[in-house]
């Protein structure tokens, strides 16, 4: 049903609402007199009736609406865009008002089973669309996903869920399982990762602070105990990722990194040698036959 044609069917029902509740109680007044008089002439058997399929009318019109929204938000909406939180909810009010209003129903509605026949496509694979949008997913896992689904190339940002369906990816529910454990598994390792290259962005070399004139002309370390376990802590973690099932999409940046890291050690090793050198032969150029020569 087009929106159009719901809002008539709205119009119409509230229309004879109105009209029935004009006439509600001249007939109920009417069904009184005449069980005073003790007639059965007007009964008015229809009335109960006619009451509960204007109040079907009201609650199809409602279901109607919320069906078009939702049917608006799979053909014509991409995927990524969807609130998957809000989608599921909505599914979830429909499928309950479709089943009490069949329930109550007391003759068959095509509406009604036009919407619930439409409904079905899509209901069965609410959990699998509930995956995918919590699923962390970056462009790289939904290229394999549709690789593996036989649609390798297909993939593209403004996929809808109608898309999705009509593919036949939503009904692959073990490659959905394995990709979304897997793209949750690297977002949370690159998460980790990202947390290391800050912590050590924000890091400074522990340089001693001068007291004397001659100290101000050399730069010197301070201890160097913490920023080592430091260094062997983020060493031992980096190992880690290296070897973690996740880290494929990140492993060059995390070799590199770890490769840094020994570097470092090497370099600040190499200084405070150099640095100890210095102290003593800097005391030596200091001597008057020193610096005569």
């Amino acid at each position: 049903m087009s929106e159009m044609n719901n809002d008539l069917f709205a119009k119409q029902t509230a229309a004879l609402k109105a009209k029935f509740e004009r006439i509600k109680p001249l007939a109920q007044d009417a069904i009184r007199f005449e069980k005073v008089l003790c007639s059965k002439d007007l009964e008015f058997p229809e009335l109960n009736d006619i009451e509960t399929n204007i109040h079907f009318a009201e609650q199809l019109s409602v279901l109607i609406r919320l069906w078009e929204g939702l049917s608006s938000e799979i053909k014509d909406v991409p995927f990524l865009h969807i609130n998957s939180k809000e989608f599921i909810t909505t599914s979830q009010k429909l499928r309950e008002e479709i089943d009490k209003l069949k329930q109550s129903s007391k003759r068959p509605s095509p509406l009604l089973s036009e919407i619930s026949v439409d409904f079905n496509e899509i209901w069965p694979y609410t959990e699998q669309l509930s995956q995918l949008s919590n699923g962390r997913m970056q462009p790289r896992h939904w290229i394999e996903l549709f690789e593996s689904c036989g649609h390798k190339g297909e993939y593209n940002s403004s996929i809808t869920i109608q898309q999705l369906l009509s593919k036949g990816i939503l009904s692959n529910v073990d490659m959905i399982r394995d990709i979304t454990i897997k793209s949750q598994g690297e977002f949370q390792l690159e998460n980790e990762f990202q947390g290391l290259r800050d912590h050590w962005n924000e890091i400074e070399l522990p340089i001693k602070e001068p007291i004397t004139e001659e100290e101000k002309q050399d730069v010197r370390l301070e201890r160097l105990d913490m920023l080592y376990a430091e260094i062997h802590n983020t060493a031992i973690e980096l190992n880690s990722m290296l070897v973690n099932k996740f880290v494929s999409g990140i492993y060059d940046d995390v070799y590199k990194m770890a490769q840094s890291i020994d570097h470092c050690i090497a370099v600040l090793d190499q200084w405070k040698k150099f640095e100890s050198n210095w102290i003593i032969i800097s005391n030596l150029m200091k001597k008057d036959e020193i610096a005569d020569i």
